[in-house]
């Protein structure tokens, strides 16, 4: 199985018989691991196994080591020296505005004061939406000169709701790319869903019902009824028969499919819904539809 081998080179050759001088090529650390290939014993399957005298290629090859200065360093002209552009200094690196791209896409908040959650803030009716995503994705995917986007007036608009109660206020707390925010408050016991949006413009003015200034980016707003449940699952386990239950040395927990066992965590309904739907169960009592998909 070519994609479970590996090699590591070495600095180091060989020496043939008798001082027969050097042969075959380098000596390298070689070990296969391949659960899928045949059982070698009866507690055993798979094939695995390390060599660490291995020997590759011919004894010009160095694979990927290079232990010497280059001979004819002192005879290059300057023609082949390393040239490095130099690039404008960016307001952000690179790096933080791929960290901006991974803000959260939708906020949960219970706007009923008696669910019990984890923390406060999570039923205090008030979302504060760091606006530096909007920011970073403009800049990384829908400019097509790799430029923030332009304007002096911040604004907000819901972009639509299913619930024209659910939403008491939105502001813009101003500040710098990085620190902009807006923020959402709820009214109390109102539950539903809305897109909201960040403007950036030179206008600030609305006309037939819309922001005239360019939607940089949006978010759902998402007030369920009840408290989001989770399930976690897993393909394979001890219990269902995914694992075999043998003494090993080669791999820990092996399971039949060879591959290694899915751990999903999935919520207890769909995105934005509001509540599980109960159904009357077959045997009496009380079931529940769920309506599962991935925590991301």
């Amino acid at each position: 199985d070519g994609s479970s081998d590996g090699a590591l080179g070495s600095s180091t050759f060989s020496v043939g018989a008798s001082g027969g001088g050097p042969w075959y090529g380098p000596r390298g650390l070689g070990y296969v691991s391949d659960p899928g290939n045949v059982k070698e014993t009866a507690n055993n399957f798979g094939w695995y196994t390390m060599d660490s005298v291995s020997h590759y290629g011919n004894t010009h090859e160095t694979s990927g080591i290079r232990c010497i200065k280059d001979p004819n360093d002192a005879y290059m002209p300057t023609a082949f020296d390393t040239e490095f552009i130099s690039t404008p200094n960016e307001e952000y690196p690179l790096a933080t505005l791929k960290n901006w791209t991974k803000d959260p896409n939708s906020y949960v908040e219970y706007t009923n004061s008696s669910v019990t959650t984890a923390y406060p803030a999570d039923k205090d009716r008030v979302i504060e939406i760091p606006l530096r995503k909007a920011y970073a994705m403009y800049k990384l995917h829908l400019s097509t000169t790799d430029e923030y986007p332009q304007g002096s007036v911040k604004s907000s608009s819901v972009v639509w709701t299913t619930n024209t109660g659910l939403i008491q206020n939105m502001e813009i707390i101003d500040g710098t790319k990085e620190t902009a925010k807006l923020r959402v408050t709820l009214n109390e016991n109102q539950h539903g869903n809305a897109v909201v949006a960040f403007h950036l413009g030179n206008s600030g003015q609305w006309a037939n019902g819309k922001m005239q200034d360019p939607i940089i980016w949006s978010w759902q707003i998402w007030a369920p009824e009840t408290l989001v449940g989770s399930l976690d699952y897993e393909t394979e386990t001890l219990a269902n028969g995914g694992i075999i239950n043998v003494a090993n040395s080669a791999f820990v927990n092996p399971v039949k499919s060879i591959g290694v066992p899915l751990k999903t965590t999935f919520m207890d309904r769909d995105l934005g819904a509001l509540m599980m739907f109960p159904e009357e169960a077959s045997g009496g009592g009380a079931a529940h539809i769920y309506s599962f998909i991935p925590q991301i």
